[in-house]
């Protein structure tokens, strides 16, 4: 054991990410798929990308993913040797047979990421994940303390029902992360929200800013330079770097868009990532699922050809790009409408923690 240590091959820590070595069958690597599964939500936050989401689970709208196209779906992600996949909607547990996606995932050995709001977790989930949580990671959205959060969610008592789900899932072994979209409605709370997370949780806190897409407006988005003085005051990095880091060099966005990951929205359209659709840019949309197969369109989609090798245009002279791997992608472009701009937050943060 001693031996195995010293060279590594054992640890004490606890790996970002868990999984099994694939062999990838496509060319370049797939190695994160993001499925949206549903636009529909239980709730009707002010900032969300989806502005179809319908605030009653009874408003379905047509030509979503069946259950059968999504484990259809999962079963090519396996085929294909992808080494993760994320799931989000919309409110994934709206739908009746979210659990058995994520056993169907799990069945296949596929490491998975579910982004919910917490508040529709049943006994049956949190039983099934307290036994099976091996290789999933839920990442629940809170916004701010309990005014804040139940106005920006436009839900009273959401807050409660989301703190709840967070704190079971804590008692039951779950890996689950903390995920807050910031902006004009709470940038001035944040400091001390970061704090009570931290106290309250001890858990790890990834912070986004709220982009004009969807029902968002400029109105509600904050500056480049607040968000960088607000991870520079809290010290908080998982917002870009996340576990990304470990499989890209600086050539490549942290995440891996348009090099090694896409993004499936609910209609089986597949883009570059949840906020590079072809909702921000025609251009964008290269193929749909239903028609085509997953490894046809990663491989010969024309709009996949054109970016590939998408990122930050002054990377190469770029004295962070180790640190930076360019930025954000997509709020690069939501904010200059070129995806190879700068991310202009990180430049701002990591020019900060030089001086």
């Amino acid at each position: 054991m001693r031996k195995l240590a010293t060279a590594g091959l054992l640890t004490e820590k606890r790996l970002s990410r868990q999984g099994l070595t694939k062999k990838v069958k496509t060319n370049p690597p797939l190695r994160v798929v993001f499925v949206e599964l549903t636009k529909k939500c239980n709730l009707r936050c002010r900032h969300c990308y989806v502005p179809d989401c319908s605030d009653s689970v009874k408003r379905a709208n047509n030509g979503q993913m069946t259950f059968a196209k999504i484990c259809d779906l999962i079963s090519q992600i396996d085929e294909l040797g992808v080494m993760e996949l994320q799931f989000t909607g919309g409110e994934p547990f709206v739908l009746p047979y979210a659990l058995d996606i994520i056993k169907e995932a799990q069945s296949r050995l596929i490491p998975c990421s579910v982004f919910t709001n917490g508040t529709l977790m049943t006994e049956d989930v949190f039983r099934y994940i307290s036994e099976n949580n091996y290789g999933l990671i839920f990442y629940i959205s809170l916004d701010g303390h309990q005014e804040t959060h139940d106005a920006f969610r436009r839900s009273q008592g959401a807050f409660q029902k989301t703190v709840e789900a967070i704190k079971k899932m804590l008692q039951i072994g779950c890996d689950v992360r903390i995920n807050t979209s910031i902006g004009r409605h709470n940038i001035a709370e944040m400091r001390q929200f970061i704090k009570f997370v931290k106290n309250e949780f001890g858990i790890l806190h990834r912070l986004v800013t709220v982009e004009p897409i969807g029902r968002a407006n400029s109105e509600m988005t904050i500056t480049a330079q607040e968000f960088a003085s607000l991870l520079q005051e809290s010290n908080n990095t998982f917002e870009f770097l996340d576990s990304h880091d470990s499989v890209a060099d600086w050539s490549t966005p942290a995440c891996g868009i348009g090099s090694s990951m896409l993004f499936i929205d609910a209609y089986g359209n597949v883009s570059f990532c949840p906020t590079l659709t072809q909702r921000e840019n025609p251009e964008f949309l290269a193929g749909n699922i239903i028609h085509s197969s997953l490894k046809d369109i990663w491989e010969n989609s024309p709009v996949f050809k054109k970016f590939r090798g998408l990122q930050c245009k002054d990377v190469e002279q770029c004295r962070f790009r180790e640190l930076c791997k360019g930025g954000c992608r997509s709020r690069a472009y939501l904010s200059a409408g070129d995806v190879n701009s700068p991310d202009l937050a990180m430049c701002l943060l990591y020019n900060a923690r030089q001086t």
